[in-house]
């Protein structure tokens, strides 16, 4: 992922509002590992990935997006940190607030056997689900 303030015509990241989606496309592949960088604002955003191989099949995983603020407990289990215990910045380069702010991972596992062609991830609901990037292992 990267972010550059002097930026400001392209998105750097992508808010999904509820009951939209938004997909990936993929080279074809086979992937050990699948990764979605994900944050939710003002409460946690429940989600649907569905994970489509080349055969036409698709596989589908139900999860929540804890909000940015709430740390990650012992039932988020495909569930992982990028950053941990961040500060948000402003716009003129000042910190907002100190700390505790968390992004987190969510590992999708993938079919190994299968070829990936697409990722789509659709907001079930939710205030503010944010899109921060993804990221595979191939076989």
């Amino acid at each position: 992922m990267n972010y550059n303030n002097n930026d400001h015509v392209s998105p750097q990241v992508a808010r999904i509002p509820t009951n939209k989606s938004l997909t990936i496309p993929l080279i074809p592949s086979r992937f050990q590992a699948f990764f979605v960088h994900l944050s939710s604002a003002e409460g946690p955003s429940p989600i649907k990935i569905t994970l489509h191989y080349g055969d036409g099949s698709s596989d589908v995983r139900i999860t929540s997006v804890n909000d940015y603020g709430k740390k990650l407990t012992e039932q988020n289990v495909d569930w992982s940190y990028v950053w941990e215990d961040v500060a948000k910045w402003g716009k003129t380069m000042a910190v907002r607030e100190a700390g505790n702010h968390y992004i987190t991972t969510y590992s999708t596992r993938p079919n190994p056997e299968k070829e990936m062609t697409s990722v789509v991830i659709t907001a079930e609901g939710g205030k503010n689900l944010i899109f921060l990037g993804a990221t595979g292992v191939v076989n």
